[in-house]
């Protein structure tokens, strides 16, 4: 057993206390696998559900013999003890070929935390207030506990949640362990290698933390990052009177000030980096968990606000100022104000608007700043309810104010007075003049300002918004940019599909180089944040720079219907391309450096062709299985696209398809019928698996394959007039 695979995306699970990690991520990060033994009886934690799977143990050899070793070591445990054959018992036992002398019982798993017995279940399904002291008696009486979770996961399915609210965190704690945000990466392989060297648990992350802040030689600097990313994720984890309880560090925080304070000190240059500055990421984890969102009065500027948001000149103007905010679209909607780190902020608005379900907001980051170097503190965004006249607002770094607007509000405008905040850049397409943002909109003193029509809302820092000559321009393209995606498919509502478009830039970007999170805005690295707001290179994909853009808006226009498991990275892309058609004038076979001419695509073809047609490998590189949806592009045009997607879209919810089976013999059967032309053939050369039930209900139609195609396993025809050997 070398490796176990990467099964969805799986999230750290943390060790704490006397647990131990079993299978790290190979950064040290998080484990993939953890042990918690606790009285008589032991806990076994997987980071995703996808390891307690049938078909995934089945189809890896090593994972499966994980499992085999797992349930073969339980059951030499305590031989009499059953195991449970509840939904995943019975897929597990099945999947590793379990001795079937082996005591087994059918009951739930809820029925037998009164016995010893053998559970394996996933933790999403510990949703009883009583779970957590059943489970913790069920494992200190010797009872064998095999379960997994996913915290990231379940947050973006439970809006409005915290990680403390995750139920595997909520049962499992007591038992030391707990389920982070965020996602752990594997190997160059995509794998978790499983190492013989020895494994730390929680109290020997605390202590060699601790060691290090003694200026103690000797302990590698791999062992020290992975600690401190590990005890990070504690303290985001856990709630403060847990964190306080398990991890205990305000001791070593209150004797290293100094330290501290120097190290905020150079956060804006180069961040707060491991192996330097230990002690001030953990002390900004602490202060974000603990005491980011005090009651308004008790605020103080944070340190880091230096660095980022930014501090607002003193002298700059904070007086009482009137704003109206247009309420007939939800979501953030912009004030044209920025609130100053740790100073105290007046909203006032009229009688009848109390308690109608309108929120404030300080600041537009959500990230949750998971990768070093740390340039901001994890949590910089936070809500106020309205449930007075006047409403007192303060955050510990400043940033942006918000009027939260809830979906279906009446009013189509709230009049807000505010004292204490200053103006800020911010152009609102329609309304604002070009003059006027040039003569003195622009130089407004808040560190953040915003760009914003009713389709897009643009977040971006104050000094590049001063070099910014004609937002009008800028924000009429975003404007044909958004609609041209819609124009293929709508936007989920679940990307935010009722209010604005809104990209905002981050010192972190804690997934990928941008990612598109479900009600969040889309996230993007300080890097880019130039690019969105160069309307000569969006409207002409200089360089290529547009496309990472345009593909993060095209996440929040997939269905699920039509993008099959493996196609995530890949059905967003068709609204990448179209988007690079139709605003920059280029059609795919142009778009990006000629990757997608039908003479390259064919070349492609051929070869996955002669190397057996590997669905797995098709699945698992975006850009070889895009060319298959751009030769469809290319021979029968956008049109067919569009034509298939509102054909979705008009199914009765009974004939949606769910199955993974099922999304791809539906995506063959319409587009074919689509296209006039039976694509049997084409998915077959691809590797992309349909059902024969699938392929006879289209046997109507004439086969088609892209022009010039000659397969590779079948010898060209002989030359005329040439003699067989």
């Amino acid at each position: 057993m070398a490796s176990l695979p990467l099964t969805g995306a799986p999230g750290p699970v943390l060790a704490l206390g006397s647990a131990r990690s079993l299978i790290d991520a190979p950064d040290g990060s998080g484990s993939v696998l953890v042990q918690s033994d606790v009285g008589k009886g032991t806990v076994l934690a997987f980071a995703h559900g996808g390891y307690l799977s049938r078909d995934s143990i089945k189809n890896d050899p090593d994972l499966r013999e994980c499992m085999r070793r797992i349930v073969a070591w339980a059951h030499a445990r305590d031989n009499a003890a059953p195991f449970v054959l509840d939904g995943a018992g019975t897929a597990v036992l099945d999947a590793v070929g379990a001795d079937p002398a082996w005591p087994t019982v059918k009951k739930s798993w809820r029925d037998a935390l009164d016995e010893k017995a053998i559970l394996i279940v996933d933790s999403h399904q510990f949703t009883k207030a009583t779970d957590a002291a059943q489970l913790r008696s069920f494992v200190e009486r010797g009872g064998t506990l095999i379960t997994s979770g996913l915290a990231w996961g379940w947050l973006q399915l439970n809006e409005g949640k915290t990680i403390s609210d995750h139920p595997g965190n909520r049962a499992l704690i007591d038992l030391n362990i707990a389920f982070a945000d965020g996602t752990i990466d594997g190997d160059r392989n995509n794998r978790y290698p499983v190492s013989s060297r020895e494994h730390p648990t929680g109290a020997d992350d605390i202590d060699a933390i601790m060691r290090i802040t003694r200026g103690e030689k000797g302990i590698n600097s791999e062992r020290i990052n992975g600690a401190l990313e590990r005890t990070r994720l504690a303290l985001r984890t856990l709630t403060p009177e847990q964190s306080r309880r398990i991890l205990n560090l305000e001791e070593l925080m209150a004797g290293s000030a100094d330290a501290i304070n120097a190290s905020f000190a150079r956060m804006k240059e180069s961040g707060l980096r491991p192996g330097r500055d230990p002690l001030a990421m953990l002390a900004c984890e602490q202060f974000a968990s603990a005491s980011f969102e005090l009651p308004p009065r008790e605020v103080t500027a944070h340190p880091s606000a230096a660095a980022f948001p930014g501090i607002v000149a003193a002298d700059a103007d904070r007086s009482e100022r009137a704003v109206e905010i247009d309420t007939t679209l939800p979501g953030w909607r912009a004030t044209g104000l920025f609130v100053p780190a740790g100073e105290l902020v007046r909203v006032t608005l009229s009688q009848e608007l109390v308690a109608s379900g309108l929120r404030l907001q300080i600041g537009a980051h959500l990230d949750p700043a998971l990768r070093p170097p740390l340039r901001r503190l994890p949590k910089v965004t936070r809500e106020f309810t309205v449930d007075a006249v006047t409403t007192e607002v303060a955050s510990a770094v400043g940033g942006l104010l918000y009027l939260v607007v809830p979906a279906e509000f009446a009013p189509d405008s709230v009049r807000l007075t505010v004292t204490g905040a200053v103006q800020t850049p911010h152009f609102v397409l329609g309304k604002t003049s070009v003059q006027a943002w040039r003569d003195s909109i622009r130089n407004a003193p808040g560190t953040w300002g915003e760009l914003e029509s009713r389709e897009i809302a643009l977040t971006v820092p104050s000094d590049l918004l001063r070099t910014l000559d004609d937002p009008q321009q800028l924000l009429e393209l975003w404007d044909r940019i958004v609609h041209a995606q819609g124009s293929l498919e709508p936007r989920r509502l679940n990307g935010l599909g009722d209010r604005q478009a809104r990209y905002v830039p981050d010192p972190h970007v804690s997934w990928g180089y941008m990612y598109a999170p479900a009600h969040r805005p889309l996230t993007i690295p300080m890097s880019a944040a130039k690019n969105f707001i160069d309307a000569k290179m969006l409207a002409t994909n200089a360089d290529g720079d547009a496309w990472g853009l345009f593909h993060e808006l095209g996440h929040w226009h997939q269905n699920d219907m039509w993008t099959f498991d493996g196609t995530g990275e890949v059905t967003v892309n068709i609204f990448t391309l179209y988007t690079i058609d139709k605003i920059c004038g280029l059609p795919s076979a142009k778009a990006r450096e000629d990757v997608f001419t039908p003479e390259k695509m064919l070349d492609t073809m051929r070869k996955h062709v002669a190397q057996g047609s590997p669905f797995g490998k098709w699945k698992s590189d975006p850009f070889l299985a895009l060319k298959m949806y751009v030769q469809i592009e290319q021979a029968f045009g956008w049109e067919a696209y569009r034509e298939v997607f509102a054909k979705y879209r008009e199914l009765p919810e009974n004939q949606r398809p769910s199955r993974d089976e099922d999304q791809r013999d539906m995506w063959m059967v319409m587009m074919s019928r689509q296209v006039g032309r039976d694509l049997g053939p084409f998915f077959e050369a691809w590797g992309v698996p349909v059902t024969s039930e699938a392929r006879a209900s289209i046997a109507d139609l004439p086969d088609w394959m892209p022009d010039n195609w000659s397969d590779p396993r079948v010898a060209p025809p002989a030359p005329p007039g040439s003699q067989p050997k």
